[in-house]
C-alpha cells in the first residue's frame, strides 16, 4: 500500500460536529436534519469504526437518502465500500464477519448487480436495515455518480467519484413509451386471470396497472423529477389527494366475485384515461390505448414453487420496507409488496400441502386445497374499504399467513425456518405501526400459527 493510502481522510459526523485531530483531515458533513436522533445513527457510527479498521476498504460513503440528506426514521442505510481489486473476492466471501462486528446480523442475502458489483442486503438486530454495495477499485470511477456523504477515503478517489455524472433520467417520451407497452400487456394478463378464475393473478395485474397510474401522476406533478424516480420513490411525487384517488380504485375488492370480473378494473381504467388525457398523451378522452397496439400477455415472472422455501429468508429480510411505504403514505409501494408477498404465500401454501415441489407452472393458486385457499381471499377483502386502515389490515393478514404456511412448508420439507428473523421483523413492523395482530390463522386453522 502506498503512502497516500495510509492517509485516512474522514469527514465530521453527519450532524456537523467538528472533531479536532491531527490524524484526520476533517470535512463538514451534509446537513441531514437531526441525524443523531434517527435510530439508524448508531449503526452508521459503528459501521464507520469497523470499516476504518479494515485496510482493504479504500473508500466508503453513504448513498441513497442519507447521501442526499433526505433520510427519515424509515430509511435504510446505503453503504458504498470500494475494495482493492486484489482483495475484492476474499472480502466478499468473508464479509459476514465484518458485518457481525457492526451489529448482530439476523438476516442477510447477497447478489451480483448488473454492473458486476456485489450487493449485500442486511437486517441487523432490532430490524436496522442496510445495503452494503461492494465496488472494485478499478470499477469505482466507471459507475454512475450520486450524491454522497463521505465516511473515509484512504486512496484519495472520492473527489473523482463525486464528480461522476449521474445516470441520465428517463425522458417524458421514454416513460410514456414504456407505459404504451406495460398497460396493454397487463390488461391482457388480467383477461387471462379472469378467464381461468384466478383472484390472485387478477390482483397482481391490478397492482401493475396502479404502478402505471403512479407514473402518470408523477409526470403531472413534476415532469423533470419523474424520470429520476425509481419504483421505490415514485410515490414521493404524489399529493395526498393523488394517493387517495389511487386507493379508490380498490373498491371492487370488497367482493371476491366482483374483483375477479372484467368490471373490476373500471375505476382504475377511468382514472388512467383521465390522467393520460391530462398528460396530453392521447388525443381522445376516455381511452388510453393506441388503437394500433396489439396487446400481448407474457406472464409476470412467478418464481417456481421449489424456490419458495429458500426464499423465506429473502422475503423476511425485505419485509421491513413495508413500514417505509406505509408510514410515508406511498400506497402503490405497499400494494406492490403485498403482490410479491401474496405470490410467495401461494407457493408456500402449495409446498405445505404437497410433497412434490415441482408443482404447476401456471396459476398454482387454483390447485390449493383446504383453508389456505380461503385465507388468501380473506387477505384481500379489506382492500375494498379503500383506506390506509384497510391496507394495514390486509397486509397484516398476509404477514401472518406467510409465517404460518412458511413454517409448515419448511417443516414438511425438512428446511430450517428463521424464527429469530421472523420475530425481529414482526416486532419492528408492529412497533412502527405497519402491523396489527389479526386472528386469520386461527380462524382458518392454519398450522404453525405465529405467536
Amino acid at each position: 500500500m502506498n503512502g497516500r493510502r495510509n492517509q485516512l481522510r474522514r469527514p465530521a459526523p453527519l450532524y456537523g460536529a467538528i472533531v479536532p485531530s491531527s490524524t484526520f483531515q476533517v470535512h463538514r458533513a451534509l446537513p441531514i436534519p437531526n441525524p443523531a436522533k434517527l435510530p439508524q445513527w448508531s449503526l452508521i457510527e459503528n459501521a464507520t469504526s469497523v470499516v476504518e479498521s479494515d485496510q482493504r476498504v479504500l473508500c466508503a460513503w453513504l448513498g441513497g437518502s442519507f447521501g442526499e440528506a433526505t433520510a427519515d426514521r424509515w430509511s435504510d442505510v446505503d453503504f458504498r465500500l470500494v475494495i482493492g481489486d486484489g482483495d475484492f473476492q476474499d472480502f466478499v466471501d468473508a464479509d459476514l464477519g465484518l458485518l457481525e462486528r457492526i451489529s448482530p446480523v439476523v438476516g442477510a442475502r447477497a447478489r451480483r448487480t448488473a454492473g458486476g458489483e456485489t450487493l449485500r442486503v442486511v437486517l441487523f438486530e432490532g430490524a436496522a436495515r442496510a445495503d452494503f454495495l461492494y465496488i472494485t477499485e478499478s470499477g469505482a470511477t466507471s459507475r454512475p455518480g450520486e450524491r454522497s456523504h463521505l465516511l473515509l477515503d484512504r486512496a484519495g478517489i472520492h473527489p473523482t467519484i463525486a464528480r461522476l455524472p449521474a445516470e441520465r433520467p428517463a425522458s417524458r417520451n421514454e416513460i410514456l413509451r414504456r407505459l404504451e407497452n406495460d398497460i396493454p400487456a397487463a390488461l391482457a394478463r388480467h383477461r387471462n386471470a379472469i378467464a381461468v378464475g384466478s383472484l390472485i393473478a387478477a390482483f397482481e395485474e391490478h397492482v401493475v396497472l396502479l404502478g402505471c397510474v403512479e407514473s402518470l401522476f408523477a409526470l403531472l406533478r413534476d415532469p423533470a423529477k419523474a424520470g429520476r424516480l425509481g419504483n421505490k420513490h415514485k410515490g414521493s411525487a404524489l399529493t395526498v389527494d393523488d394517493q387517495d384517488r389511487l386507493l379508490a380504485t380498490l373498491t371492487p375488492w370488497s367482493d371476491p366475485v366482483a374483483a375477479c370480473s372484467s368490471q373490476a378494473l373500471d375505476p382504475l381504467l377511468s382514472l388512467l384515461g383521465e390522467l393520460a388525457e391530462r398528460c396530453d398523451w392521447l388525443e381522445q378522452s376516455h381511452t388510453f390505448l393506441p388503437a394500433s397496439h396489439e396487446p400481448t400477455a407474457p406472464g409476470l415472472f412467478a418464481p417456481p414453487i421449489w424456490t419458495s422455501i429458500p426464499a423465506i429468508l429473502k422475503m423476511l429480510v425485505h419485509a421491513p420496507v413495508h413500514a417505509t411505504y406505509f408510514n410515508r403514505g406511498h400506497w402503490q409501494g405497499v400494494l406492490t409488496g403485498d403482490r410479491i408477498a401474496l405470490r410467495a404465500i401461494v407457493n408456500l401454501s402449495y409446498a405445505s400441502e404437497n410433497d412434490d415441489l415441482e408443482g404447476p407452472t401456471e396459476f398454482p393458486e387454483l390447485h390449493l386445497t383446504g383453508e389456505s385457499s380461503k385465507s388468501l381471499v380473506e387477505c384481500l377483502t379489506p382492500l375494498g374499504e379503500c383506506t390506509p386502515r384497510a391496507l394495514l389490515e390486509s397486509q397484516s393478514r398476509m404477514f401472518e399467513v406467510f409465517a404460518a404456511v412458511g413454517r409448515a412448508a419448511a417443516r414438511r420439507h425438512s428446511h430450517a425456518y428463521p424464527f429469530h428473523l421472523e420475530s425481529e421483523v414482526f416486532d419492528y413492523l408492529e412497533r412502527e405501526g405497519a402491523l396489527v395482530r389479526t386472528d386469520i390463522c386461527n380462524r382458518h386453522r392454519l398450522p404453525d400459527v405465529p405467536p
